[in-house]
């Protein structure tokens, strides 16, 4: 008896809730062997590396040059002005929580 036939006699004596599982399980495993699927979780990954890798930097420019413009710096790091921005106020609200622990 080979493998597959020795995990369909397993399941068949599993519960239900154990077969539906185990049924998951082969379908996430089908789908990350699908090469389009794995194209795609490789693309995204890399563009969310990418977002990670401007946020950060963006960070690192607005703690260095605070008096640069959101234009400015959005303007360097290829992205929007509202991106930048919006990390501006981060920064801010940070800061001001440092200032007054108490503050929500």
């Amino acid at each position: 008896m080979g493998d597959k036939e020795q995990v369909i006699k397993i399941l068949e004596r599993a519960p239900k809730d154990a077969q539906e599982a185990y049924e998951m399980i082969l379908e996430d495993h089908r789908l990350s062997m699908d090469p389009e699927v794995v194209e795609k979780a490789w693309r995204e990954g890399l563009e969310e590396g990418i977002e990670e890798h401007t946020r950060m930097a963006v960070l690192n420019l607005l703690r260095k040059y605070p008096s640069w413009s959101d234009s400015e710096i959005a303007e360097l790091m290829g992205t929007s002005e509202e991106f930048v921005r919006t990390l501006r106020e981060q920064l801010a609200q940070e800061a001001d929580k440092a200032d007054d622990p108490e503050k929500p």
